[in-house]
């Protein structure tokens, strides 16, 4: 004992020692660090104020209605330098709310949601003088910051085609996240003007602005007021009954289809050929319900290679990476530029699409693009209803025991339009498996050579499905009903 004694005593000093040079020698970096962080936030607060402070107030009681409609584009900015300076800050009271009533809806209480969100609108139109019919002619810059969100430009085009929302040319707020010039803006200039924000945030954020842009998750249209996947199967429903739906694509430029041809020769694949394009989305953040398990699709890419068709994915960097297989090009790695030109080729011209529940599904299902979606969650309103052709095979919610419950279990339980949590109350959601995939996709493959041989989804799930408050009667795979637990 007397030898520990002693050895502890003679390592103690050299601890302390170590200690005291450790610490001197990190100060100075803990100390520049911290006040290059403190720097950097009042810097980019400072920024943020002088760059709304740029722009005047907008008093909305001096202008009717009508003349706001009216507002030229140019005359936007004009009218904020005729109407004093800009006091407010960003995401004040009206903003804060609607952002904690979306993801109340995400949580799946969108009849709550729909009712506050709807109260909230009226209110910030009358204190700003505004009637309740009034619509903007704004977009705000929402619609622009997710890929899915420019499908969904595509759909509100649409929509003022069928008379479900006013017409006239809208100004969209754009974000500066994807190239301007890529094939999916280039469609969608013919029916849209955009202004570019280079802000932080958006100068519609303010508390008098808010009543004037259109919000990407909430409209008022002919039937009443829509979230997104309300405002999709709407306008589905209203193409099939109105018109015949025809495929839409991008077009591309002689240099753009140069560049497409010279990657896909690359790759031993013929641009003219027949191809497959997949999206697998497994990014781990906040909607992270929505991911796959990249592996689970192996067997699927395989079969469709070997039936004679390549399969083109998409994606970003932080997708999980897939071996290498003999016809599967992954864009995985290359150029942001070149990704998003490939991607919009992939989408546009592939035979169908398989995917996750994310923005390339979207995307597809607004241009008609016959789409697969796997790993699907919020079955009371994920299967859209489009006049295209389209599948959905949700997920299963499991108990704590993992046992699968049934699709009543899963209504009664209020899980049914639950878009965000993997957990919830006791439950929690299952990827589909890589043979539930392959099912889906031979499903959806036969399904694909007899079109006409559409199916609808049992009586009492459309019911129960309805009694919810849940829309879209799009089809959901045969596998997800041969599974569900009596």
């Amino acid at each position: 004992m007397r030898h520990v004694l002693v050895l502890f005593d003679s390592i103690i000093p050299d601890m302390i020692t170590l200690f005291k040079k450790v610490v001197s020698d990190l100060t100075p970096k803990i100390l520049f660090f911290f006040l290059r962080s403190t720097f950097l936030k009042v810097f980019i607060f400072l920024k943020n104020y002088i760059y709304l402070a740029s722009f005047p107030i907008l008093n909305l009681n001096r202008l009717s209605n009508n003349d706001i409609y009216q507002l030229s584009h140019s005359e936007v900015f004009n009218y904020f330098k005729a109407n004093g300076a800009l006091k407010e800050r960003p995401r004040s009271f009206f903003r804060r709310e609607w952002t904690r009533l979306a993801w109340l809806a995400m949580e799946g209480k969108c009849k709550e949601s729909n009712m506050a969100r709807e109260v909230l609108l009226l209110k910030a139109r009358a204190q700003y003088g505004l009637s309740e019919e009034f619509t903007p002619n704004i977009m705000e810059r929402g619609w622009t910051t997710h890929y899915g969100h420019l499908g969904a430009l595509i759909k509100y085009r649409d929509a003022q085609k069928l008379g479900l929302v006013a017409s006239g040319r809208r100004l969209v707020v754009r974000s500066h996240r994807y190239s301007y010039e890529r094939p999916i803006f280039r469609l969608l200039r013919e029916s849209f003007d955009f202004m570019g924000s280079t802000s932080p945030t958006s100068v519609f954020d303010v508390e008098s602005l808010f009543p004037l842009t259109e919000k990407v998750t909430f409209m008022r249209t002919s039937e009443g007021y829509q979230d997104l996947f309300q405002f999709y199967n709407l306008v589905g429903e209203r193409q099939s009954q109105q018109w015949h739906f025809k495929r839409e694509t991008f077009r591309f430029s002689e240099v753009e289809q140069e560049l497409i041809f010279q990657k896909l020769y690359g790759f031993n694949i013929d641009p003219k050929q027949p191809f497959v394009a997949l999206h697998i989305r497994d990014t781990g953040d906040k909607y992270a319900s929505r991911d796959s398990i990249a592996e689970n699709f192996i067997p699927s890419i395989r079969e469709i290679i070997n039936r004679g068709m390549p399969v083109l994915r998409i994606g970003s960097l932080n997708n999980s990476p897939l071996p290498q297989i003999p016809g599967l090009i992954d864009f995985k790695g290359i150029s942001s530029e070149e990704e998003q030109l490939l991607s919009d080729f992939a989408i546009s011209n592939c035979e169908y699409f398989i995917s996750s529940q994310s923005g390339p599904a979207g995307v597809a299902h607004a241009l008609g693009v016959p789409t697969l979606i796997v790993d699907a969650v919020a079955i009371a309103c994920s299967s859209y209803t489009t006049a295209g052709l389209s599948m959905t095979l949700p997920k299963p919610w499991l108990d704590s025991t993992d046992r699968q419950l049934s699709y009543e279990e899963i209504f009664g339980l209020g899980l049914g339009a639950c878009q965000l949590s993997q957990f919830k109350g006791g439950y929690h959601l299952r990827n589909n498996s890589s043979e539930e995939i392959l099912f889906a996709v031979r499903e959806f493959s036969n399904f694909m050579k007899h079109p006409s041989r559409t199916r609808d989804n049992p009586s009492d799930f459309r019911a129960l499905k309805k009694s919810v408050g849940g829309y879209g009667d799009g089809m959901i795979s045969e596998l997800y009903f041969i599974n569900n637990p009596k």
